[in-house]
């Protein structure tokens, strides 16, 4: 069915109508595309507005959420909340909270006051505008601010926060639903705390006329649904189920709307109980069913208005018809006011989402604009659309009229017949874009639309609308803007209207708004922002009273950017309003004729619409109102009559029957009868043609008296009593009715002439009996009778019974009789008949009823003690009761009989308690026990029975016996019990010296105190040390001692009733074979102090008692150590190989346990220093060094030494590894092979068992000096950030040159070649700077190249980084063959360094105007551009820059470009800059 939006639903888009609910943007549809946005997206803080006075407009920086929720705090406050979400399968992931406090002009993002994985889903605000609540539904949380936004406070709810709403009155009252569980909850502390109402709730409201807050809820119980009332009293939640008569209702379906509440029930074309359909509640009071026309089967409703004082309600009677009726004002009846209403699918109506083409003008009362559907044709999709208006609540509705002139001025006379020159207005539109009317703008309508007779076609981003404006609520147009798609706001209470194109889906924009100040007469345009718009939305203030307005738009593009222009509207329209500015307008229904509307002429104050002024915000609208008088349009038709056409009167609906007289209605009073006509609710005429229109009056007809009850006050009486009778009658007349009374006693007929005497009669009765009393009603228009039956009874007074006596056996059916007896003096013997009698039996838990008469009967089956009770009553008379006690006796029960169960009492000598119990203990039982011993107890009763004590006086076996007999039976029961013999003594026997690892035998013996056979169950338990104890039953037990130690092995021998404990101490000892010293064969320095340990070899530990271990260390000179523990200390003094030997000897008699163990432990001096004297070149392919090795006592070392040779940069060796035997501290290591030009840097290691010692040495193989000597530079590195000239300053003689221009490689390699005097090492130091960047800063890397003459030195490429921006450098190594760089896609850098002999070097000196001359080989990177350097050297004027001219596709290796050198570019070090002359070699 239709259902109606509760309270608790959320706001529709782009529609706020109330100051308390947030308005919804959704930007996500207004993309140009469906990419996704891009996360980081630079935008202006501002656009360049039009007029910055006019118009601001502000950017939500970074932001590009795409859906928007937007609340004014509220009329006079400056705050504006935005929250922004970005949505992702239905569910928001990510939000912003945006807020401004000073009208719009800037946002800031209050994100940051929320935690940070908050996700904002809503809002929601209390009456108070500094109140907010902001729900979390992924962490379950509410977001509060008390002060506007200032901060908010974290509440965590145990509950799915999917929808708030807020008491309409109490600011401090909400409710939440959580639409997944169903559960609902409420809290009067505003969210702070909550309780919950109910669980498995459909729908819910506010009730905002309770004084207390009070809910009206859906909830289901057993898969019905009933209406539930909720209210705080105190802080105490109270619920109750809201008028229980109604039942069940149809889920969902629950609407309140002030003085109504509505439900549906279910109904449908099969539904014949009457019991489906709309139900409803006035003023909170029962429901009744909602009574509509009978011409058309209702299916589903929805409930359009019920905003003033009556119901306006659209049914789906089937898929072609949806009407709209009107209530009365109690909304329990409703009349026929449009046919075929336009409206949703019947998938809505039955999904309750549905919606009808109706809209209501605010600010007048009674107006709406409905559109309904023409059926043309026989196929529904095709019904076209037309729009017509009410001025009076839906009694009425006529066409509206076409504007006489276009937008343009032109005359619109371009249709001949009437109902082609109609206007037709799209209702279907948010409201900012369909009807659009504020109650502060009084009269004032904007709507898009078009003249003709229907509604045209609406196309995805088309309406063919033309947009229109009407100053008069309604009654006359005005065409302002030809075809578009418009947003529209009031300002100023109507003083402004604004006007802007709206971004639909043929991607409309614009630059400008357009504005009016004359309602229309004229409009004006202006420029908001130089840069294309594409509006989303405009906000005024709630109340539209001020003179700001708020747009959301976006720029043209593919990403969303959030644009907010506030428009201020008082930079053109800045004159106060005076008293000569306003008119005086009264709204009329201009059809009709007349300055009336619902019975009343009202007139209203509104400025000159000619007259561009301001009203203000706090102007308040001056308003005059007086009744009319009645006349036709202030009445529709009634219940069951219709209008066949607008003017026509109303009739009699098809099926409809005129109602005669009320079936109640009384005799000699009125009733009223309808002609066809009511008077509309909350219509205010009075007199005039009101008497040609209401109901007639008639005299209520005399009619048969119907529906008679006689109501005694009992129905039964005791003799004597007075009896009161009362008479109900439902229907007939009264006051001319005889009624005849008959009491059926053969007393005399009463008769009584109308009915307020015969209302109540009475009567008495002398003497027992029933009777049936009569009455017959009878006037002119007929009779009736009715009669009624009471009886009449005697008191009881006592009785007696007659019965079996008690004892009796089990199993007896007894009988009992009694005689009932009336009260003196007049006793008698009451018949049987006139009493009850209740008969009760109760054995202990059990009790049987039965109700009878005078006898009765039972089964005693089993014993015990019975209690009858015997109550004997009527209705006149309390209960005379008796009771009758009686003994069943049975057989004595079953006995079990136990004794004591601690068996150490089970000995000679000792009371044994002993027990017995019977299962079900009977009177007149008497028991004996026979001990077995030959002592017997007889005629015991239970009590002395049950507990006896006996003792027996030699070990044995005995048999107790006890009987227990009674007149029924005998029962026995026996037991047999043993006492045992007690333990006297125990030993056994072991040897005092026990060898480890081997099995040995232990064996127990006892005696007994009485030394008979009844000992019991013997067990043995063996203690061995620590170990668990061992139990056995035989006096046997084997054992293996696993560790050597003193041990004491304790015995003891129990059995049920005794125990006896034996002791004794042995020593356990290792064999020989399997002791050893832990220290055999290892190694130690000399001079260090060794622990030595004698040990098991299979882990045992050794004995610490008892023992002593005599220890001969094996160093000449030294005496025999004597410890109490396997262990000593020793220090040895001298090297050499060391036999130890030890022995251990018994305490107890002084011989050696096991032989001698004896272990061996080597001695070793320490290698201390190592020292070499190597040659620093050699010319040949193999070299040797001499080393000299040193103890710590600086005596030359002697013993086993290893040598292990690395060379990071080459271990192609002969051997790595090499051991030696030093006899004289001396050792020469040979080496080979060595490969020329190179320099071998060489770690040597020396190592023993007892000390490790390093040395490095540097081997250089060179080619013999011919005529020049080469040496190339070895690359060291430098710290970043060195400065250079700082450098300079701490290196003597220096070449230094810089590289400014980076290029743009990835990787690069740089060979230079100098000729200088080699006469000291040279340092050359490169360093890279940043692309475009002179300044050496931090980023700068230095490298430095040392030469060292003397010899050849190897060149070493490295690794190192450069900073150029985001690139990196690496600068990686490069293979020199033959001399020539190997062709890789790289700049290289090699430093050689060509030393000729002094006399040479002169002569070239001489000659050639350099001293260096740097050549630089390149082979060329694909994106180089160019690779020009500006060098600087500290001892010569200039170098020489070379490079080749090979791309980086080339496979060729490189060459000089030119004929012979290759192209060449000087650089004058001289100058600041530098030169690109090119020169031939």
């Amino acid at each position: 069915m239709g259902a109606m939006t509760s309270y608790g639903a959320i706001t529709s888009r782009l529609h706020v109508p109330h100051t308390a609910t947030p308005q919804e943007i959704n930007l996500d549809t207004f993309r140009e595309d469906n990419s996704e946005l891009k996360q980081k997206i630079t935008r202006p803080k501002r656009a360049n507005p039009g007029n910055d006075s006019f118009s601001h407009t502000s950017a939500l920086t970074n932001d590009n959420n795409g859906y928007a929720l937007v609340h004014y705090s509220g009329a006079y406050s400056p705050k504006i909340f935005i929250v922004t979400q970005r949505y992702a399968s239905s569910l928001v992931v990510q939000s912003n909270l945006w807020r401004t406090t000073d009208f719009g002009r800037e946002y800031t993002n209050d994100t940051n006051k929320l935690p940070a994985d908050a996700i904002i889903n809503y809002f929601y605000i209390s009456l108070n505008k500094e109140k907010l609540i902001l729900t979390d539904q992924k962490n379950n949380r509410l977001y509060r601010t008390l002060n506007g936004g200032d901060d908010y406070r974290v509440t965590d709810v145990s509950f799915d926060p999917k929808t708030l709403t807020f008491h309409p009155s109490i600011e401090e009252a909400v409710i939440a639903y959580d639409s997944e569980h169903m559960e609902l909850y409420i809290s009067s502390d505003f969210g702070a705390t909550w309780t919950q109402i109910d669980t498995g709730v459909q729908a819910y409201v506010w009730d905002p006329t309770a004084t207390d807050p009070t809910v009206y809820f859906e909830t289901q119980i057993d898969n019905n649904t009933y209406v539930w009332k909720a209210s705080i009293v105190s802080d105490k939640l109270s619920k109750v189920v809201f008028d229980p008569d109604l039942g069940a209702v149809e889920t969902n379906s629950l609407l309140l709307y002030n003085e109504f509440i509505f439900v549906e029930k279910q109904l449908n074309e099969s539904d014949t109980t009457g019991e489906g359909g709309l139900f409803v509640s006035y003023k909170r009071g029962k429901f009744r069913e909602a009574m509509f026309p009978l011409k058309t089967q209702e299916q589903h409703y929805l409930i359009a208005d019920a905003s003033q004082e009556q119901a306006l309600v659209a049914v789906y009677h089937h898929e072609n018809l949806t009407n709209l009726y009107t209530s009365d004002a109690e909304g329990y009846t409703y009349s026929l006011s449009l046919q075929n209403l336009k409206g949703t699918s019947i998938t809505s109506w039955e999904n309750r989402a549905a919606s009808v083409e109706l809209v209501m003008i605010e600010g007048i009362k009674g107006t709406y604009i409905a559109n309904r559907l023409d059926p043309i044709s026989s196929n529904p999709n095709t019904w076209p659309a037309f729009t017509q208006i009410t001025y009076d609540k839906g009694g009425t509705w006529g066409y509206i009229k076409r504007p006489p002139y276009d937008s343009n001025g032109n005359l619109n006379d371009n249709c001949t017949l009437a109902e082609d020159c109609n206007l037709n207005l799209r209702i279907d539109q948010p409201s900012r874009s369909g009807v659009y009317s504020k109650e502060h703008a009084l009269g004032l309508i904007v709507a898009h639309g078009n003249s003709g007779k229907y509604l045209n076609s609406y196309w995805w981003g088309q309406y063919y609308s033309n947009v229109y404006l009407s100053r008069d609520a309604g009654f006359t147009w005005t065409e302002e803007f030809y075809r578009g798609s418009y947003e529209y706001a009031f300002l100023d209470h109507g003083g402004v209207i604004v006007a802007v194109s709206k971004y639909s889906g043929n991607s409309v924009y614009t630059q400008s708004i357009t504005y009016s100040c004359t309602e229309g007469l004229s409009w004006q345009l202006r420029n908001i922002s130089t840069a294309k718009l594409y509006v989303i939305g405009i906000l005024t203030e709630p109340g539209s009273t001020t003179l700001e307005a708020t747009l959301f738009a976006k720029t043209p593009g593919r990403f969303v950017e959030w644009l907010i222009v506030q428009l201020n509207f008082s930079y053109f329209v800045n004159v106060t309003c005076g008293p000569d500015d306003y008119i005086k307008w009264i709204p009329s229904d201009e059809r009709q004729g007349g300055d009336c509307l619902l019975g009343e002429k009202a007139t209203y104050e509104r400025r000159d619409p000619a007259v561009c002024c301001f009203n203000g915000r706090d102007y308040i609208r001056p308003i005059n109102t007086s009744t009319c008088p009645c006349k036709l349009q202030d009445f529709d038709c009634d219940v069951g009559y219709e209008k066949l056409s607008t003017d026509s009167p109303c009739t009699p609906a098809e099926g409809t029957v005129p109602e005669g007289a009320p079936f109640d209605c009384p005799e000699g009073k009125n009733y009223t009868s309808t002609i066809g006509y009511r008077l509309i609710p909350g219509d205010k005429c009075e007199g005039g043609d009101y008497d040609a229109y209401a109901p007639h009056i008639y005299p209520c007809p005399i009619r048969a008296p119907t529906s008679l009850v006689l109501s005694p006050d009992m129905h039964t009486y005791k003799i004597g009593a007075v009896v009161t009778i009362i008479l109900s009658q439902g229907y007939g007349s009264k006051k001319s009715t005889v009624y005849r009374w008959d009491y059926g006693d053969n007393s005399t007929q009463q008769m009584i002439e109308g009915f307020t005497l015969s209302e109540t009669v009475t009567h008495t009765y002398t003497r027992a009996g029933k009777y049936t009393i009569n009455l017959s009603a009878s006037n002119s228009a007929g009779v009736n009778n009715v009669s009624i039956d009471i009886v009449v009874l005697d008191v009881v007074d006592s009785f007696n019974v007659t019965g079996v006596e008690s004892p009796i056996s089990a199993g007896t059916m007894v009988e009992y009789s009694l005689t009932v007896y009336s009260p003196e003096p007049d006793q008698h013997v009451l018949p049987v008949g006139t009493y009850d009698v209740r008969w009760s039996v109760l054995l202990g838990t059990a009790n049987a009823v039965s109700i009878s008469q005078d006898t009765f009967s039972y089964l005693l089956e089993s014993e015990g003690v019975y209690y009858i009770n015997i109550e004997v009553f009527n209705h006149v008379s309390d209960p005379v009761v008796q009771n009758l006690v009686i003994n069943v006796v049975g057989i004595p029960g079953a006995l079990t009989l136990s004794t004591t169960t601690d068996p150490a009492l089970f000995i000679p000598g000792h009371e044994i308690q002993i027990n017995f119990r019977q299962g079900t203990e009977t009177d007149f039982t008497n028991y004996s026990v026979n001990f077995g011993d030959g002592e017997v107890m007889s005629d015991l009763i239970y009590s002395l029975a049950e507990n006896l004590q006996h003792s027996f006086n030699a070990p044995g076996v005995y048999t107790i016996m006890i009987v227990a007999s009674n007149i029924a039976g005998t029962t026995t029961v026996a037991r047999n019990i043993t006492i045992l013999d007690v333990l006297q003594s125990a030993v056994f026997s072991a040897p005092t010296i026990i060898i480890l690892g081997l099995n040995e035998v232990f064996e127990a013996s006892y005696t007994l105190q009485y030394n008979t056979e009844y000992t019991g169950s013997i067990m043995y338990s063996w203690e061995i040390g620590d170990e668990p104890p061992v139990e056995s039953p035989t006096p046997r037990v084997t054992h293996k001692f696993l560790s050597a130690t003193t041990v004491t092995i304790k015995l003891t021998v129990y059995n049920e009733v005794s125990s006896i404990t034996y002791s004794l101490q042995v020593v356990i000892h290792p064999s020989a074979e399997n002791l050893r010293i832990r220290q055999d064969g290892q190694t130690y320095p000399v001079l260090t102090k060794v622990i030595l340990n004698l040990e098991s070899a299979d882990s045992v530990e050794l004995p610490r008692e008892g023992v002593t271990y005599k220890w001969d260390v094996g160093e000449e000179g030294t005496d025999i150590i004597e410890t109490a523990l396997p262990t000593t200390t020793f220090q040895y003094t001298t090297t050499g190989t060391k036999v130890v030997r030890v022995h251990s000897v018994s305490l107890t008699d002084g011989e050696t346990i096991n032989h001698v163990v004896s272990g061996t432990l080597y001695i070793l001096s320490v290698i201390s220093t190592v020292s070499s004297l190597h040659n620093t070149g050699t010319t040949k392919d193999t070299a040797s060094v001499n080393f000299t090795i040193r103890d710590p006592y600086d005596g030359l070392y002697i013993g086993p030494v290893t040598v292990l040779i690395s060379d990071d940069s080459h271990n192609d060796w002969a051997y790595n590894t090499h051991e030696f035997y030093v006899s004289d501290g001396s050792l020469e290591l040979p080496l080979s092979p060595l490969i020329k030009y190179k320099v071998y840097k060489i770690t040597v290691t020396l190592t023993n068992v007892v000390s490790n010692v390093s040395t490095i040495i540097e081997i250089s193989r060179v080619k013999e000096i011919e005529q020049n000597v080469i040496i190339r530079f070895q690359w060291v590195d430098v710290p970043i950030g060195v400065d250079v000239n700082e450098w300079e300053q701490q290196v003597e003689d220096t070449v230094m040159f810089e590289i400014i221009e980076m290029f743009h490689i990835e990787t690069w390699r740089l060979s230079v070649e100098l000729n200088l005097q080699i006469d000291k090492p040279y340092d050359v130091y490169v360093r890279l700077l940043p692309k475009n960047n002179t300044d050496k800063g931090a980023n700068d890397q230095l490298i430095t190249l040392r030469a060292i003459n003397n010899y050849f030195q190897n060149s070493h490429d490295i690794t190192i980084s450069g900073n150029t921006g985001n690139q990196t450098i690496p600068v990686i190594n490069s293979q020199i063959i033959n001399g020539i760089p190997d062709p890789v896609h790289t700049y290289t850098l090699i430093g050689l360094l060509v030393g000729l002999p002094i006399v040479l070097v002169l002569f070239i000196l001489l000659i050639i105007p350099f001293v260096g001359c740097g050549i630089i080989y390149a082979r060329k990177y694909r994106k180089v551009s160019h690779a020009y350097s500006r060098l600087r050297q500290t001892r010569a004027n200039n170098f020489v820059f070379t490079h080749d001219g090979l791309d980086d596709e080339d496979d060729e290796p490189p060459v000089n470009i030119g004929a012979d050198s290759g192209d060449k570019v000087k650089f004058n070090l001289d100058d600041t800059g530098f030169s690109d002359t090119k020169i031939k070699d």
